[in-house]
Protein backbone atom coordinates (compact mmCIF):
# COMPACT_ATOMS: atom_id res chain seq x y z
CA UNK A 1 0.00 0.00 0.00
CA UNK A 2 1.24 3.49 -0.92
CA UNK A 3 1.87 6.07 1.71
CA UNK A 4 0.16 9.46 1.50
CA UNK A 5 3.26 11.22 0.07
CA UNK A 6 3.60 8.95 -3.01
CA UNK A 7 1.82 9.91 -6.23
CA UNK A 8 0.48 7.43 -8.70
CA UNK A 9 0.60 7.67 -12.49
CA UNK A 10 3.36 8.60 -14.84
CA UNK A 11 6.45 10.42 -13.65
CA UNK A 12 6.59 14.11 -14.60
CA UNK A 13 8.15 14.90 -17.98
CA UNK A 14 11.49 16.63 -17.59
CA UNK A 15 12.89 18.44 -20.66
CA UNK A 16 16.64 18.31 -21.15
CA UNK A 17 19.05 20.33 -23.26
CA UNK A 18 19.42 17.36 -25.65
CA UNK A 19 15.63 17.09 -26.03
CA UNK A 20 15.37 20.82 -26.72
CA UNK A 21 18.00 20.53 -29.45
CA UNK A 22 16.21 17.51 -30.95
CA UNK A 23 12.90 19.42 -31.05
CA UNK A 24 14.60 22.33 -32.86
CA UNK A 25 16.16 19.97 -35.41
CA UNK A 26 12.88 18.16 -36.03
CA UNK A 27 11.00 21.46 -36.41
CA UNK A 28 13.67 22.69 -38.85
CA UNK A 29 13.12 19.74 -41.18
CA UNK A 30 9.34 20.14 -41.04
CA UNK A 31 8.37 17.31 -38.68
CA UNK A 32 4.80 17.66 -37.38
CA UNK A 33 4.20 18.11 -33.65
CA UNK A 34 2.50 14.72 -33.06
CA UNK A 35 5.53 12.93 -34.49
CA UNK A 36 7.95 15.04 -32.42
CA UNK A 37 5.92 14.20 -29.30
CA UNK A 38 6.08 10.47 -30.13
CA UNK A 39 9.85 10.71 -30.62
CA UNK A 40 10.20 12.28 -27.18
CA UNK A 41 7.76 9.85 -25.58
CA UNK A 42 5.30 12.49 -24.46
CA UNK A 43 1.87 13.83 -25.37
CA UNK A 44 1.45 16.69 -27.89
CA UNK A 45 0.11 18.92 -25.08
CA UNK A 46 3.21 18.18 -23.01
CA UNK A 47 5.37 19.00 -26.02
CA UNK A 48 3.69 22.38 -26.45
CA UNK A 49 3.90 23.10 -22.71
CA UNK A 50 7.61 22.39 -22.31
CA UNK A 51 8.97 23.23 -25.79
CA UNK A 52 6.93 26.24 -26.95
CA UNK A 53 10.04 28.32 -27.59
CA UNK A 54 11.71 25.56 -29.61
CA UNK A 55 8.54 24.98 -31.63
CA UNK A 56 8.25 28.71 -32.41
CA UNK A 57 11.92 29.53 -32.98
CA UNK A 58 13.66 26.24 -33.75
CA UNK A 59 13.65 26.69 -37.53
CA UNK A 60 15.27 30.13 -37.31
CA UNK A 61 17.91 28.97 -34.82
CA UNK A 62 18.87 25.86 -36.79
CA UNK A 63 18.99 27.78 -40.08
CA UNK A 64 21.23 30.40 -38.46
CA UNK A 65 23.49 27.67 -37.05
CA UNK A 66 23.81 26.03 -40.48
CA UNK A 67 24.55 29.34 -42.19
CA UNK A 68 27.20 30.10 -39.58
CA UNK A 69 28.76 26.65 -40.09
CA UNK A 70 28.70 27.11 -43.86
CA UNK A 71 30.31 30.54 -43.50
CA UNK A 72 33.03 29.19 -41.19
CA UNK A 73 33.73 26.31 -43.59
CA UNK A 74 34.07 28.86 -46.40
CA UNK A 75 36.53 30.90 -44.37
CA UNK A 76 38.60 27.76 -43.86
CA UNK A 77 38.86 27.31 -47.63
CA UNK A 78 35.95 25.01 -48.49
CA UNK A 79 35.20 26.17 -52.06
CA UNK A 80 31.75 24.54 -52.16
CA UNK A 81 30.72 26.29 -48.94
CA UNK A 82 32.06 29.58 -50.29
CA UNK A 83 30.10 29.28 -53.54
CA UNK A 84 26.87 28.24 -51.83
CA UNK A 85 27.14 31.09 -49.37
CA UNK A 86 27.76 33.59 -52.18
CA UNK A 87 24.79 32.14 -54.09
CA UNK A 88 22.63 32.77 -51.03
CA UNK A 89 23.92 36.34 -50.78
CA UNK A 90 23.15 37.02 -54.46
CA UNK A 91 19.68 35.48 -54.14
CA UNK A 92 18.95 37.60 -51.06
CA UNK A 93 20.10 40.76 -52.85
CA UNK A 94 17.91 39.93 -55.85
CA UNK A 95 14.87 39.34 -53.62
CA UNK A 96 15.59 42.55 -51.71
CA UNK A 97 15.78 44.59 -54.91
CA UNK A 98 12.39 43.17 -55.96
CA UNK A 99 10.83 44.14 -52.63
CA UNK A 100 12.42 47.58 -52.23
CA UNK A 101 10.38 50.49 -53.61
CA UNK A 102 12.07 52.61 -56.30
CA UNK A 103 14.26 55.32 -54.75
CA UNK A 104 13.19 58.31 -56.88
CA UNK A 105 9.46 57.68 -56.72
CA UNK A 106 9.46 56.40 -60.29
CA UNK A 107 7.65 53.11 -60.63
CA UNK A 108 9.55 50.43 -62.46
CA UNK A 109 7.61 48.44 -65.02
CA UNK A 110 6.84 44.99 -63.74
CA UNK A 111 8.41 42.29 -65.89
CA UNK A 112 5.96 39.84 -67.39
CA UNK A 113 6.41 36.36 -65.98
CA UNK A 114 7.49 33.93 -68.67
CA UNK A 115 5.73 30.65 -69.26
CA UNK A 116 7.59 27.34 -68.98
CA UNK A 117 8.27 27.05 -72.70
CA UNK A 118 9.33 30.68 -73.04
CA UNK A 119 11.70 30.33 -70.08
CA UNK A 120 13.15 27.09 -71.47
CA UNK A 121 13.77 28.74 -74.86
CA UNK A 122 15.42 31.73 -73.21
CA UNK A 123 17.57 29.44 -71.07
CA UNK A 124 18.63 27.47 -74.16
CA UNK A 125 19.48 30.65 -76.08
CA UNK A 126 21.60 32.05 -73.26
CA UNK A 127 23.20 28.76 -72.17
CA UNK A 128 26.92 29.22 -71.75
CA UNK A 129 26.75 33.01 -71.50
CA UNK A 130 29.20 34.15 -68.86
CA UNK A 131 30.62 30.65 -68.39
CA UNK A 132 33.65 28.73 -69.57
CA UNK A 133 31.52 27.32 -72.41
CA UNK A 134 31.43 30.74 -74.06
CA UNK A 135 30.42 30.46 -77.74
CA UNK A 136 30.52 26.65 -77.78
CA UNK A 137 26.76 26.42 -77.20
CA UNK A 138 25.77 28.96 -79.89
CA UNK A 139 24.10 27.51 -83.02
CA UNK A 140 26.50 26.57 -85.81
CA UNK A 141 26.48 28.65 -88.98
CA UNK A 142 24.06 27.21 -91.52
CA UNK A 143 21.92 25.39 -88.91
CA UNK A 144 18.34 26.24 -88.09
CA UNK A 145 17.79 28.55 -85.11
CA UNK A 146 14.72 27.53 -83.08
CA UNK A 147 13.32 30.96 -82.30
Amino acid sequence: MKSGSEKGGRPAFIPSKAKRKLVEIMVAVGTKQPEIARALGCDAKTLRKHFADELDNGLARRRAAMLAAQYQAGLKGNATAQQRFLDRVERAQAEKSLLDPPASGVRKAKARKLGKKEQALLDAQTAGTGSEWGDDLNPLAGTRNLQ
